[in-house]
């Protein structure tokens, strides 16, 4: 797998640092599927010096018992944590709570984690770009909400070292990283292989099997010679899993750290 590490990241690294001390709180989103992958220490470091609070966005694609762990695990840790729905809403009248009149804070998080969603939700109009293209955000820009607090929009900053095989497969699954710099095959077989663990009836119904053979056959992906085309039945896969058409899984849980 390439690294994945474009050069407005490292400009954003450095705004963080710049702007962190003229913010009142740093709000860090991340992925409630995956609590741990989608979150980049380096963002933690530059901003301790604040009071945060980390919001596991997408709770309505992640398993909610998982996600109430999560949130006791954060806790105990002595992070302030709140799940949210960044698309529907749900969730975010907590985090409104925490941002009082006048504050201003700063939105943090790898990219596509649905920061923007978020802080267009806060605002009650589309304010800053939302998509499922890895890296919208390019720039910083403030958003003034209804109740006078005012955000401060980052792009997403991933580590320039992602680190393990099985965080990249977690963040590539999740629709974190661009297709260009993992093998969507490999990353699809590995999502497989867990569905066939926790959930192998949602598979049979999908599909009719386990295999990426499977879904191509189900689907019709079909090449010359009755070959499945492997690369289009791993982005059905991979597909389905973000929207939820395979159930509701979090892909990492707080006792293997």
């Amino acid at each position: 797998m390439k690294q994945y590490y474009p050069g407005h990241m490292e400009k954003g690294k450095h705004t963080i640092r710049r702007l962190i001390a003229h913010v009142d709180l740093v709000a860090e989103v991340c992925d409630a599927r995956i609590p741990k992958s989608s979150r980049n220490p380096d963002l933690v470091k530059w901003t301790c010096s604040k009071r945060r609070v980390v919001i596991l966005n997408r709770k309505d694609l992640a398993d909610p018992a998982a996600t109430e762990l999560w949130l006791s695990a954060l806790a105990r840790a002595g992070e302030e944590a709140i799940a949210s729905d960044g698309n529907s809403g749900e969730g975010l009248s907590e985090l409104e709570r925490v941002i009082r009149r006048g504050l201003r804070v700063m939105v943090v998080g790898i990219p596509n984690v649905g920061k923007s969603s978020i802080i267009n939700r806060l605002a009650r109009r589309r304010k800053a770009p939302t998509g499922m293209k890895v890296g919208v955000t390019r720039g910083l820009q403030w958003i003034r909400l209804p109740g006078g607090a005012m955000l401060l929009d980052l792009p997403g900053i991933l580590r320039p070292n992602i680190g393990s095989r099985e965080t990249r497969y977690h963040l590539a699954i999740a629709g974190l990283l661009p297709e260009d710099v993992y093998d969507i095959e490999e990353a699809a077989e590995s999502l497989l292989a867990y569905l066939r663990q926790r959930a192998p009836e949602n598979l049979t119904r999908a599909y009719g099997g386990y295999t990426l053979e499977s879904v191509g056959r189900s689907r019709g992906y079909l090449l010359s010679g009755d070959r499945v085309d492997l690369k289009k039945s791993a982005r059905a896969v991979m597909h389905d899993f973000r929207a939820g058409k395979l159930g509701t899984f979090t892909l990492e849980m707080p006792e293997e750290d």
